[in-house]
C-alpha cells in the first residue's frame, strides 16, 4: 500500500495522499496502543517513483550541513536545505513540508494542528558510514526558533539493499532500558512514525557492519504543535542513554578505538 505519491507540476513536486480512510483509521488505532510508546511501521510508504527520485538525488557528502564524530553519534552526516543550494534534494525535502503530508501525519497519529519545520533543525537527509552509530536517546522537544513542541518523527529509509547482519536497525526502548522493545530494519521505502517525548528512547547504538562504499541513508521529518499546560520538561537538548551493557568509560574507549580504526583506512 502506498500512502504518499508525488508528481511534478510546473517544475515543482506536488505530494498527494493515496491511502484510503479505512487503512488510515486502522493504523491510527494501533498507533496509540503500541509499545514502548506510540509508533507505527509502514512498508511501501511512498510511490516507487518518488522513492527512486529521493534515492537517486540523495545529496553528496560535500553538501553536508553537519558531520558528527562524537561519543554518542559517530560518522553521521546531516543534510538540510540551507547547505544543499540548487541540488535537487533541497526541493524534495521542502515538498515533504506540504499540507497533504501534515494532514496525513495528523490522521495517522491523532496529533492535531501540526506544523512542519521550515528549517529542518536536526532533520533532513541523514547518512551514517560503516562503523558509525547513534546511541539511544530522546530528542530535543522544543524548537529553538519557533518555540513549538515536537510531537512526532517521520523517518523514511532509502537503502536499496540491506542485510540484517549489517545491523543498523532502528531500536525503540522503554525508559527503564531493560530491553529493546521494537527493532526496525532500515529497508528501502519503509517508514517509521513515532511520538517524541522525554520517555521516547530510540537509536541504533551498535556500530554498522556495512560493506565498503555503502552507508545507512534516511530522510527525517519532524512535526510540531503549540505548547500546552501539559507540556513540561521541555528543552533543546538531546537526552542520551546507555544500553544496559554499556558504561560511560567503555563508550569512551570504544570511540577512541573507532577513530583509530578509521584513521588507518578500514
Amino acid at each position: 500500500m502506498t500512502y504518499l505519491g508525488g508528481v511534478f507540476q510546473d517544475g515543482k513536486l506536488v505530494i498527494d495522499v493515496s491511502a484510503g480512510p479505512a487503512q488510515i483509521d486502522a493504523l491510527r488505532s494501533g498507533y496509540g496502543k503500541a509499545s514502548p510508546f506510540p509508533n507505527m511501521v509502514i512498508d511501501n510508504f511512498l510511490s516507487p517513483e518518488l522513492t527512486e527520485r529521493l534515492s537517486d538525488n540523495f545529496p553528496p557528502p560535500a553538501l553536508a550541513s553537519v558531520s558528527r564524530i562524537s561519543q554518542h553519534q559517530y560518522l553521521k552526516r546531516g543534510y538540510r536545505p540551507l547547505s544543499l543550494g540548487e541540488h535537487p534534494s533541497a526541493e524534495l525535502l521542502k515538498a515533504f513540508n506540504s499540507k497533504p503530508v501534515i494532514a496525513l501525519m495528523e490522521a495517522l497519529t491523532g496529533h492535531q494542528n501540526l506544523v512542519a519545520d521550515p528549517d529542518f533543525v536536526g532533520g533532513g537527509f541523514h547518512e551514517i558510514e560503516r562503523g558509525g552509530h547513534l546511541d539511544v536517546h530522546t530528542d530535543f522537544n522544543l524548537h529553538p526558533q519557533m518555540r513549538l513542541i515536537r510531537r512526532i518523527n517521520l523517518i523514511i529509509f532509502l537503502n536499496r539493499e540491506w542485510d540484517q547482519d549489517w545491523g543498523g536497525a532502528l531500536e525503540l526502548w522503554p525508559s527503564d532500558m531493560r530491553a529493546c522493545a521494537v527493532s526496525v530494519l532500515p529497508i528501502f521505502n519503509r517508514a517509521v512514525i513515532f511520538d517524541t517525548g522525554k520517555m521516547c528512547f530510540h537509536g541504533h547504538p551498535a556500530p554498522l557492519k556495512l560493506p565498503k562504499g555503502l552507508t545507512r541513508r534516511s530522510m527525517a521529518l519532524y512535526f510540531y504543535s503549540a505548547q500546552t499546560a501539559a507540556d513540561n520538561d521541555v528543552g533543546t537538548a538531546t537526552n542520551w542513554r546507555n544500553r544496559p551493557e554499556q558504561s560511560t568509560l567503555a563508550s569512551k574507549w570504544m570511540l577512541r578505538a573507532r577513530r583509530a580504526w578509521r584513521a588507518i583506512g578500514n
